[in-house]
């Protein structure tokens, strides 16, 4: 992804997401906002990579390609190792429990680290899977179909948002009321 631009040459500052470091080199082809670009440099700074992308020659060029997703051809895309699969390949496959009972399709996959965790949504319901061997147990990228076994607990929760909570009406303070005249305590006339 586009983070930010360098300079007034049009360098672009990417936040890399592939594991692959000849991705970025002089001559491949990146799309983006499906366009293809030519890669003309590319170096890794601290702060990410730099690249420069042919026809991308100033810094209003380059700010029209902030935020974009830099993609590649899917025929560039080495193969992933066995019972790995690249996050292109799951969004939107459809995922039904191990019962047959269809719980949504993949919108986002999550990376938390110690493992991906897959967004399924079905209309206003959102499940949250974690990519775990014992819990998905079929993928099948031919039909783009996901088979998981949930863990007791794990249950789809409302992406509708609740209804707004009523204002609490402030606290009343009880009336002083005064006892009536010639009570015990009450105030008395003063002649």
């Amino acid at each position: 992804m586009v983070v930010g631009i360098h300079g007034r040459q049009g360098f672009l500052r990417v936040r890399s997401q592939t594991d692959n470091p000849q991705r970025f080199t002089a001559g491949k082809v990146v799309y983006a906002q499906g366009l293809p670009y030519t890669i003309q440099q590319a170096r890794t700074t601290l702060r990410g990579i730099l690249l420069k992308l042919e026809d991308v020659d100033s810094d209003s060029q380059a700010r029209a390609l902030l935020r974009a997703e830099l993609e590649v051809p899917e025929e560039d895309v080495p193969p992933a190792p066995e019972d790995t699969y690249y996050h292109f390949q799951l969004l939107e496959a459809r995922v039904y429990a191990a019962s047959g009972a269809y719980l949504g399709q993949v919108a986002e996959v999550l990376n938390t680290g110690s493992n991906d965790v897959y967004v399924v949504v079905d209309g206003d319901q959102e499940l949250l899977v974690p990519a775990l061997g014992d819990v998905v147990v079929e993928v099948d990228l031919e039909t783009k179909r996901l088979t998981v076994d949930l863990p007791e607990g794990l249950e789809p929760r409302s992406l509708a948002p609740s209804p707004p909570a009523r204002p609490k009406r402030p606290a009343r303070r009880p009336r002083r009321r005064r006892p009536p005249v010639g009570t015990p305590g009450a105030p008395t006339e003063r002649p």
